[in-house]
């Protein structure tokens, strides 16, 4: 089966990039495993949280929106 990588921010010339291979039959599928695992790993609210840590953060929010993730955002097969 083909991997499609998926490639969207920056995290060179900007703060969050992000990449993602995903092994499937075509490109549509892999759209829908890369979505299938986002919401898997940020639950409804698509948010990551750290809490307070002893390091002085008081929290960090990153905040994904799986049904944003389109097929142009496969950059190579």
């Amino acid at each position: 089966m083909p991997t499609y990588r998926f490639s969207f921010g920056n995290s060179t010339n900007g703060p969050i990039g992000m990449t993602a291979n995903v092994v499937a039959n075509s490109r549509e599928e892999a759209l829908t495993k890369l979505r299938g695992a986002l919401q898997n790993a940020t639950g409804s609210c698509g948010e990551i949280s750290v809490a307070k840590s002893g390091a002085g953060i008081e929290y960090i929010n990153v905040y994904i929106s799986p049904e944003n993730v389109s097929l142009s955002h496969i950059d190579q097969q």
